[in-house]
């Protein structure tokens, strides 16, 4: 298994708490119409793992996944061709959920008309995804939303007024970097939204001790000597230091501890 993939599981199983919160949040869909759902989060901190996670338990669904990228925001409507290319290229023209308004979703993700107004695909979408949730609920998930494009992140916006009074759920996987300013839509999306938070900035005493010994430039070793611990359970800390504090390097460490308060 990859580090990657053990990092993942561990953060589902440390992050059960949140993980049941976001499943009560989806069961909603349906009984209050649509619901949106941000979860939120540093990096490291879990959240793709944990979206990747819940999603997979809802096999009745209908979902349409996205993932941004960091470099992705060039690719206009970047997002809504993830959600719909694959259903576009087995839909005949005309055929629902691209019929009526939808027409032009599927004249932008089959012929790539990019130069179609946001406000137009917005109803596109909106209708698509009304003709969908006529047969099953329907899940939209776009991780890394602060990645978006300027148009997929303009329908997007659009999409959280809206969609209602259908089984829909758009979830919202959102990375949380302190002074980085958040995109409008960002914003947005918090502000109507559910949040699931993931953040866990409080340090446990062991873990307070390992950071410290860390950030002054002792290797792991040193550390596990210094504090009459085995190698692995410093290894174990210091990943939980990390990842709790939305940081990947020592030297981030010791500058998150002479700024924040982490105890």
């Amino acid at each position: 298994m990859t580090d990657q993939g053990q990092a993942g599981i561990v953060a589902i199983i440390e992050l059960e708490g949140e993980s049941a919160q976001l499943r009560g949040q989806l069961e909603r869909a349906g009984d209050r119409g649509a619901v949106t759902i941000a979860v939120t989060g540093p990096a490291r901190s879990g959240k793709s793992a944990v979206l990747r996670s819940v999603v997979a338990e809802h096999e009745d669904w209908l979902v349409l996944w996205a993932n941004c990228l960091p470099l992705g925001d060039s690719i206009p409507f970047g997002v809504i061709y993830q959600w719909f290319a694959g259903l576009a290229r087995v839909t005949e023209e005309g055929d629902e959920p691209f019929d009526g308004p939808g027409a032009a979703l599927r004249e932008l993700v089959v012929r790539g008309a990019v130069d179609t107004s946001a406000t137009e695909i917005s109803y596109a979408v909106r209708w698509a995804i009304a003709r969908l949730a006529g047969r099953q609920r329907v899940l939209l998930v776009v991780d890394d939303l602060q990645w978006a494009d300027a148009a997929s992140a303009t329908v997007i916006g659009h999409l959280v007024s809206l969609l209602s009074p259908e089984p829909i759920a758009l979830l919202c996987g959102i990375r949380e970097e302190r002074e980085v300013p958040k995109p409008p839509v960002v914003e947005a999306i918090l502000h109507a939204a559910s949040v699931v938070s993931l953040r866990r900035g409080r340090l446990t005493p062991a873990e307070l001790r390992v950071a410290t010994l860390a950030a002054a430039g002792l290797s792991n070793r040193e550390i596990a000597a210094r504090l009459f611990v085995t190698l692995k359970t410093v290894e174990f800390h210091l990943s939980r230091c990390f990842r709790k504090l939305g940081v990947t390097t020592r030297h981030a460490l010791a500058a998150m501890l002479e700024t924040e308060p982490v105890a």
